[in-house]
């Protein structure tokens, strides 16, 4: 039986009848010889110590399996992010590199290692294993992506398997994975119902949830329930909820730009900052007839970055289109607010707000406006950061998915790792066009290094020495990685930073 699909996500099954002794309920029903596809590829293949050929499955009983998906359910669903720390949409390097971390300065030792235990608890199947021999995997949705990652797994016994695929990653539409997940869940529930076994797992005749409209947002926004009431200043629910725009018979806790936003901002965000949450709500719900063009430019950008292979290469596809679009292959861009309200309807408001690392708001409804909110901070503070941010901001309002109608985002180390990634390389080419620099470097590799010529190229495309460099990099106008560091480097000596 195949649960999904081979080339995307799918669960293989060949049911089995254990002849070995059971010991506890998990293991007296449901066994099956179990292949995991991802992506085209089976990673159950393994080999044997001794063994002369491959096994396409593992025997593992699916109780533990089915029980994972079903606990961990709210968090694969809604937890883009770790709550205390910036991961990415590589869980497993980010579990590592999360280890190899100092805790700040709010939380011991032991608090740093629980938060990562319990963020490897919820996004990775081996903590659900119960003693079965699983692939590695970890699991995280950003947007409508659903990703997998693997590596090799660490099984003890002479006899353990090793498995052929070990390691990799993989993405699959999230409306697709979660579909095959509970396909999943529910055959595994009826094998077991049909072992005699009695219903002591809830999934066995309960549907999957993310809980209640309170519990799904703290997760989603990555803060406690507390912390949610003293963000909005209020103590009753329904407060709470027309604070963060949401109905109280929503399902949705994303349905609002302020929850989206909030999600992006560190765990501590400056008091100031988060009272501009709601100034968000309040710009976005307005409806001003003239400023609809960001819509039509929506479905332009999202068209374009349709085929892209990663996060960087939408936003480049995107910003491509636009300036085609506009007819402005390799011209520069003048002020950019000018140019966002007029042509793409978006307003920018300067808010008067200080803040160390949050720099930018934005948000959109599809029935209201398109705003930016920025914010006071060492890197809006300079001209080319400014306008980087702006820019960042529309292309989260072209490219980010919808939930519930609306858009939300902020700019800040925690943002969240696809979005932050493709709106910046939408910033970058939208600022600085590969068109344009193949025209200034006359085809030629490595034809801007001159300081001088490198100097010539920001000032006339407005943009920081970081952004040159890196978009000189990425676009294969530099040689090495090494030149591209040395550009920043001397711009950084030669002025108040590097800038962005």
């Amino acid at each position: 039986m195949l649960i999904g699909n081979r080339n995307s996500l799918g669960f293989e099954l060949s049911p089995l009848s254990p002849t070995w002794k059971t010991r506890y309920v998990p293991e007296k029903g449901a066994w099956a010889a179990l292949s995991v596809w991802v992506g085209g590829r089976n990673l159950c293949r393994h080999i044997r110590s001794g063994a002369d050929y491959v096994h396409e499955a593992l025997n593992v009983p699916l109780v533990p399996v089915a029980d994972w998906f079903y606990r961990s359910w709210a968090p694969l669903e809604l937890e883009e992010r770790a709550p205390e720390y910036p991961t990415g949409r590589t869980p497993h390097e980010s579990l590592i590199r999360w280890g190899d971390t100092r805790p700040p300065k709010d939380f011991s030792d032991d608090a740093w290692i629980d938060a990562r235990e319990t963020w490897w608890t919820r996004h990775f199947w081996a903590s659900g294993a119960d003693g079965a021999q699983l692939p590695n995997l970890g699991f995280l949705r950003q947007d409508d992506e659903f990703i997998i990652s693997w590596k090799a797994p660490r099984f003890a016994g002479d006899r353990s398997p090793s498995l052929l695929e070990a390691e990799g990653q993989a993405v699959v539409p999230w409306a697709e994975a979660s579909a095959t997940i509970v396909s999943l869940i529910s055959t595994v529930g009826g094998w077991v119902t049909q072992a005699g076994l009695p219903k002591q797992f809830p999934w066995q005749h309960e549907a999957l949830a993310h809980g209640s409209l309170l519990e799904a947002l703290a997760i989603f926004t990555g803060r406690s329930i507390d912390t949610l009431f003293g963000l909005a200043k209020v103590t009753l629910l329904d407060q709470l909820l027309t604070w963060f725009g949401l109905a109280v018979q929503a399902t949705d806790p994303g349905a609002s730009p302020l929850p989206q936003a909030l999600r992006d901002l560190p765990p501590h965000p400056t008091p100031a900052v988060a009272d501009l949450l709601n100034l968000l709500n309040v710009k976005t719900l307005s409806h001003d007839k003239d400023m609809t063009a960001w819509r039509d430019l929506r479905v332009l950008s999202r068209d374009a970055a349709e085929s892209a292979a990663n996060p960087e290469e939408a936003g480049q596809l995107a910003a491509c289109a636009l300036r085609d679009a506009w007819k402005l292959p390799v011209e520069p861009i003048g002020e950019v607010e000018p140019v966002l309200r007029s042509r793409c309807g978006v307003m920018t408001f300067d808010t008067g707000v200080s803040a160390l690392s949050e720099r930018m708001m934005t948000g959109a409804r599809e029935d209201g406006n398109a705003v930016v909110l920025m914010i006071d901070a060492p890197r809006t503070r300079t001209h080319w950061g400014r306008r980087f941010e702006v820019c960042r901001a529309l292309g989260h309002l072209l490219l980010d998915s919808t939930r519930g109608g609306a858009i939300g985002a902020a700019s800040s180390p925690y943002a969240q790792d696809t979005r932050r990634r493709r709106s910046g390389a939408f910033a970058a080419e939208f600022l600085l066009p590969d068109a344009a620099m193949a025209a200034v470097c006359g085809g030629k590799l490595d034809a801007v290094v001159d300081p001088k010529a490198f100097g010539d190229l920001m000032e006339k495309y407005g943009v920081g020495a970081r952004t040159a460099a890196h978009q000189l990099w990425n676009r294969g106008w530099l040689s090495g990685p090494g030149l591209r560091d040395e550009l920043i480097d001397h711009h950084a000596q030669h002025s108040h930073g590097a800038g962005p």
